[in-house]
């Protein structure tokens, strides 16, 4: 949740304004894409309600119903996010490739990393590594301090795997 509500309030908070200083048909996309970032909020509060009653379920049907809930709930998340991402990929990315000098897209990187704590680092870094195809890992290593691959590597990734193993076992 905490990288959900970060990642949106960066792009409601720097990555959207900017592209509407420099992108005069971005206007129609950022009322979209802000819309959107409603529907990941309340679908995360209802899971994260149904996590509080799934465990404190006192009878085997109650326990059924929550979980089953809980799993509905699930997938309209991941369908609404799955959704929203590839409206934001359609309509952010190609400003950046096309539109955008390198000076406005090294501008945009030292606002967003104004924002960005070592919260934000240790959970982002590990789920898009994690998240990434080879070749997309390895250039993002590529380009990254070493230092970062090596907190990466030694700290960041170890503590992300354990509780989200479950999420990426095969079943």
């Amino acid at each position: 949740m905490g990288l959900i509500h970060d990642h949106h309030w960066t792009e409601d908070d720097v990555i959207y304004p900017f592209l509407l200083q420099r992108v005069p048909t971005f206007e129609g996309d950022a009322i979209r894409l802000e819309d959107d970032h409603v529907e990941p909020d309340a679908a995360m509060a209802r899971i994260n309600a149904r996590f509080r009653l799934l465990a404190h379920q006192l009878s085997a049907r109650l326990w059924q119903d929550t979980r089953g809930h809980l799993l509905e709930e699930a997938a309209t998340f991941d369908r609404v996010l799955v959704d929203h991402l590839d409206r934001e990929e359609a309509v952010v990315v190609p400003p950046f490739e096309s539109l955008l000098s390198e000076a406005d897209q090294h501008a945009l990187q030292e606002e967003e990393a104004k924002l960005t704590t070592y919260r934000h680092m240790r959970m982002a870094v590990p789920w898009v590594l994690a998240n990434a195809i080879p070749e997309e890992e390895a250039g993002l290593r590529a380009t990254a301090p070493r230092l970062l691959g090596v907190i990466q590597d030694r700290v960041w990734e170890p503590r992300f795997a354990r509780p989200v193993a479950p999420l990426y076992q095969q079943s």
